[in-house]
């Protein structure tokens, strides 16, 4: 079947594909952000795409959508080449090391750079200790790629600093909006306290209060889902 864009997805890889820098991307999640790289990766499977992604689940998940769809996708790694792919996944404190801005400038020389993605852009605007080197994604623009940020977290009023924070205007810029609340998803926080052990995922899942809890939800959240998001270092 002929491919269905959705909300702001038409005008948004319109942009894209043509080049235009800053795009900025704001929509719900589950709306199909991924598409606005992947498409394009797929189309020129020739050139780069770099997409800065901060979760480990989120790669994983980006990664095996790509091969399915037989995109060649690769994660970083210093030690490994990356230039045959067209999409190239890294994390935020990967992405501002002196062996990726090789890596980067090495495509550029070549003409193979055709944008730097980064996805879950809110983060930028983050200026806690967690992830705090994310606030400085907005430096990747000087590698003259064409920048696209994605995020379902950009309120009105902190466009003009989140503008600012890599380097442009609102009124530069390309800013793709559609309305982002989801009355279907609910999200709480639960602070459960466990051993020192168990601070890390593969532990922290196998704690018996743990597994009470996302059985719990499980139980009342049929036919629904349930995500269970913790910290993967000890905080």
């Amino acid at each position: 079947p002929p491919l269905q864009l959705r909300g702001i997805q038409a005008p948004a890889l319109d942009a894209i594909q043509q080049g235009q820098s800053p795009v900025i991307a704001v929509m719900p999640t589950g709306a199909g952000k991924s598409l606005l790289f992947m498409l394009p990766a797929w189309v020129c499977s020739s050139g780069i795409t770099v997409v800065v992604v901060p979760l480990l689940a989120l790669r994983a998940d980006l990664k095996d959508r790509c091969d399915q769809l037989q995109i060649s996708c690769v994660e970083w790694e210093s030690r490994r080449p990356v230039d045959d792919a067209s999409i190239v996944l890294v994390t935020p404190e990967s992405a501002l090391t002196a062996d990726f801005f090789s890596f980067l400038n090495r495509a550029r020389s070549h003409y193979k750079l055709d944008r730097i993605v980064i996805d879950e852009r809110h983060m930028i605007l983050n200026q806690t200790q967690f992830r705090s080197l994310t606030a400085r994604l907005g430096h990747l623009a000087k590698f003259e790629a064409p920048m696209v940020y994605l995020t379902a977290t950009l309120p009105h009023q902190q466009e003009a600093l989140f503008c600012q924070r890599i380097g442009t205007t609102p009124e530069d810029a390309h800013i793709f909006r559609t309305h982002t609340t989801r009355p279907n998803l609910t999200y709480r926080i639960v602070d459960i306290p466990v051993p020192s052990h168990a601070r890390y995922i593969s532990n922290f899942a196998k704690e018996p209060r743990v597994v009470d809890l996302i059985q719990e939800r499980i139980r009342h959240s049929v036919p629904g889902k349930v995500i269970i998001y913790a910290p993967t270092i000890p905080t």
